[in-house]
This record gives structure tokens, sequence and C-alpha cells, in this order.
């Protein structure tokens, strides 16, 4: 006969609880608050919550300060109906307690709960999934996506006040764009006339008059040789000079190199503070393809600009070779931050709101900084509490009402060249001629398609670039099993390069 299971006795459950891990202990006590507790027990479940979050919130400093007057002359003053500590300025009298005017301000959810929420975020997880974690695994049938997203919006604003790192060296910087998208926001504003309201479109929909619009929202990235990363959104349209030099230009600290496209708000930053200027412009990989295709030597293409060079330099193309290789100049790096920012805000979130933008761009530079200072790859939850105390220092409380209250704003965009760049599209399209190279300026970027260049290569071709950005899998590589490889190879960050040192040595973008 089978023996019969012990039933386990409360000592047994005392006598575990060192060997739990912190989340296990978390799940216990969101089991335990699901339960059906009496008022005193629930009560003094909700004091052991607060004294943990207490705890914490000493850990790391906070409570030495009045938040009121800043004297550091302060005493205990009892605790709240909750248990949470109550401190007293003996100056100005002011009360308060560890986590006033911070994101957890009057929070009665545990320290645990807001860790696993910033690990999901890190996750890039959906507000379903993350509303479901909270509910399922940790029993709090309080959370609904509405607080998700409200929780997601406190983050988010809080990241604002992070101050970005100050970048050295050679540094790389670009443009990118994102189609605007109002998520969540009752009136749709028209972007091309403010005044009025748009109906409701799919993402995927083209705009109509392309990125350098007011239907784009405009980040600049900037990167410098550490993986260091500076980005910050400028608005809608084209970026100014101003938006550059106050936002990204700042962090900016003993700049030897600067590597950008032929965006004259570069150059002028650069002529400036003699900053040697690496200029990859746009249209480099086709310039490459016609030259090579009518025969030019690359002598000639470079001593006409149309390939990369060094502005101000008078330089011959084997010296300009030299230099590049040696101090590794290109825009690798802030293709492989544009490309990040694309695949978590745009394809992994089917796009954000317009007027989140900002926080999105934010947050995702933290982590990005975060990794590179810690020197950690994939998130774990000992990252998120590290980033949830960096949120908490910042001494700063979010009102949900005020993200509430938060619109799209279209102010940015010279209403004088919005005009100008209508009216140019419209004669280009009356005209049936192709009006690409108009809109697609050096203000956007680079405007090679990289996925139909990879569609129309031979295996021959795609076993070259894969061997160059040295894909893993690739003896894998055959007829019928390319797609993943085309993918690896889209998001890489050598793959201009790759590009360019294919078509140097076939010299044609598809076969004859």
């Amino acid at each position: 006969m089978p023996r019969k299971k012990q039933a386990i006795s409360f000592d047994d459950i005392v006598n575990a609880l060192p060997s739990l891990s912190a989340r296990q202990i978390q799940m216990l006590i969101a089991q335990m608050q699901h339960a059906s507790l009496t008022d005193i027990q629930k009560k003094n479940l909700n004091k052991a919550i607060s004294h943990d979050l207490d705890y914490h919130a000493q850990k790391i400093g906070l409570g030495k300060v009045c938040p009121k007057c800043g004297s550091v002359m302060l005493r205990k003053n009892g605790t709240t109906p909750k248990g949470a500590q109550k401190i007293q300025c003996t100056d100005c009298g002011h009360t308060f307690n560890y986590l006033s005017n911070t994101l957890m301000e009057k929070t009665r959810y545990s320290w645990d709960t807001w860790v696993e929420f910033i690990y999901m975020m890190m996750l890039n997880s959906s507000i379903l999934e993350i509303a479901n974690v909270l509910k399922f695994d940790f029993q709090l049938d309080g959370i609904t996506e509405h607080t998700v997203l409200d929780w997601i919006g406190k983050i988010l604003e809080s990241c604002k006040n992070i101050e970005q790192p100050a970048l050295t060296g050679i540094v790389e910087v670009d443009e990118t764009s994102f189609h605007e998208g109002q998520k969540g926001s009752i009136e749709l504003i028209d972007p091309l006339d403010t005044s009025k309201t748009r109906k409701a479109r799919k993402t995927a929909r083209p705009s109509q008059y392309g990125a350098l619009g007011p239907e784009f929202g405009t980040v600049i990235c900037a990167v410098d040789h550490t993986g260091h990363t500076v980005s910050k959104y400028v608005g809608v349209g084209r970026a100014s000079t101003d938006a550059f030099e106050l936002d990204v230009a700042s962090h900016f600290q003993n700049v030897t190199h600067l590597c950008s496209d032929k965006n004259n708000i570069y150059s002028k930053y650069c002529n400036k503070r003699n900053i040697i200027h690496y200029i990859r412009p746009s249209h480099y990989l086709t310039a490459l393809e016609a030259g090579k295709k009518r025969g030019r030597t690359y002598d000639e293409m470079y001593n006409n600009q149309e390939l990369d060079y060094i502005d101000g330099m008078d330089l011959s193309y084997s010296e300009f070779k030299h230099l590049k290789k040696r101090y590794e100049l290109s825009l690798a790096r802030v293709n492989q931050v544009h490309s990040r920012l694309k695949q978590r805000l745009v394809k992994e979130k089917h796009g954000i709101s317009l007027k989140n933008i900002d926080g999105y761009v934010c947050w995702e530079t933290l982590l990005i900084n975060f990794s590179v200072d810690n020197n950690s790859s994939a998130p774990s939850r000992k990252d998120a509490e590290k980033i949830l105390e960096m949120l908490l220092l910042l001494q700063k409380n979010v009102l949900i009402k005020d993200i509430r209250n938060h619109k799209c704003d279209f102010s940015s965009m010279n209403p004088v060249y919005q005009k100008r760049l209508m009216e140019k599209t419209d004669e280009y399209r009356k005209s049936k001629m192709s009006y690409k190279e108009y809109i697609s300026s050096e203000d956007i970027g680079d405007d090679f398609n990289i996925r139909d260049f990879l569609d129309t290569l031979p295996i021959y071709g795609l076993k070259f670039l894969c061997d160059y950005c040295k894909i893993k899998g690739r003896s894998k590589l055959k007829k019928d099993f390319t797609y993943k490889f085309k993918r690896a190879l889209e998001i890489h960050p050598l793959i201009h390069d790759a590009i360019d040192e294919f078509i140097q040595q076939y010299g044609t973008k598809k076969e004859e």
C-alpha cells in the first residue's frame, strides 16, 4: 500500500523560510494576501510589506534629507496605519516617509512586485503579459491593463530625468525617424494641419510626405567607441542645428572624430570646433554601384566625394583608407542603435504613440548604457532592482493625471519648410518623376533598402556576407534555407561594410 503523505506543519513552513529565494518569498506573501485572512492578519501582512519597503529605501539612502526645506535635522515620528515609518523635519515640521517624492510614493505593492515590473519592461513584454504575470504569479487581483499602462508612463517619465553619459573620443551620430502614431488618444490630430483631426489608420500605411515631413518624429543618436549612447527625440520633421547642439552635442567631451552622414548640422558643428569630420553620404552604396558599372576607379569616385571621405583634409584614397581602418571610422555602431530602437519600439510593440516617444527613447538608452557600465547582456532581476534604485534616487514623483494629459506635439515643424516640402513633392508627383531622392535626403539617413538587396543575391553572395559578418551557423546556408540568414544580416552592425566589400569584389548589385 502507498504511504500516506504527512501533512506539512507550521513549523515545517517556518524552517523552510531561510532556504527560499526572494521571489519564492514574494509568491508566498502573494498567496497569503489572496487567502482568507482575518483583519488582524491582513494588517500584519501590510506592515511586513511596509517594513520591507522601508528597509530597501533606507539601504539606498532615501529619507536623509527633508524634501521641503533640505534640512538633515530629522527624527522618527511614529508610523502610518499600514506600518510605514514617518519622519519629521525638526526645522520646518514637515512630515514624510522614506518613499515620499518618488515614483513609489503611497504604493501598496511590495518591493519585489516593482522589481518584477521593471524586469518585464526590460524584456519588452506587452501590457497584457505584464498584467497577467502580476495577477497570476503575484495574486494581485487589483492590477489591470490600465494600471500597467500608468506604471509604464511613470517609469518612462522618470527616465527623462536620468542624465545621459558624456561621449568622448570617436563619436558616431545619425538620425532615425518614427512614423507618428497616436495610440490611446481620443482625438487624432492631423499632422499636416493640426487644426483638424485625421481618421485612424493602420501602422503600416505609408506617409504622404516622407520622413522629413510632420508625419515622422526624429530621434538623434550618438555613440562613442566605448558603447555609451546618447539618444534624444528632437521633434517632428528634419532635425535642426539647435536641437542637435542643445540636446545631443552638449554631452560631447574631448571628441576627436565625428562620424556622420552629409547633413549640414554636423558639418557646422565640426567646423566651429576643429573636429575631424568623417562623412559617409546616404547615397554611398548607390554611387559605388553606379560607378562600378561605368568602369570608374575608386580614386575618381573618392575625389568627387561620391564615396565616404574626411571633410577638409586633402588626402589620397590610400591615405584615407589607412586612417579609416586605423580609427575604425564608420556608422556601424549608431546604425546598431537605430536597429535596436526600430526592433523594440516598432516591430515588437507594433508602433508607439508620438506623445510617448521621448520617454521610450530615454528608457532604451538607459538600458543600453546600463548594459555597457555593468557588462551585462541578458537582463536579470538583479539588474531590474538596480534600475529601480536609480529611478528612486531621482526623488521625483510623476502624477498619473499629468501623464494622461500628454498630447502629441507637432510645434517643432517649421511651417515654411513644411509648405515647401509639400509643394515640391506634389510637383514631382504631377510630373510623374521620382521624388524619392528629394524626400530621402541626408536628414533621414541611409535610404538603401538592405532587405531588397539581400533578396536579390545568389547563394554565393549571401555566403560572402555571412562570412564577413561571422553569422553563426553559416555553414548550413543553402538554397531554400536562406531566410534566417537574410534577417540576421539585415540587423547586423557590419552589414554596410560587408556590402561595400562585396560590391568591390563582384561589381554588381544583382545577377545580370
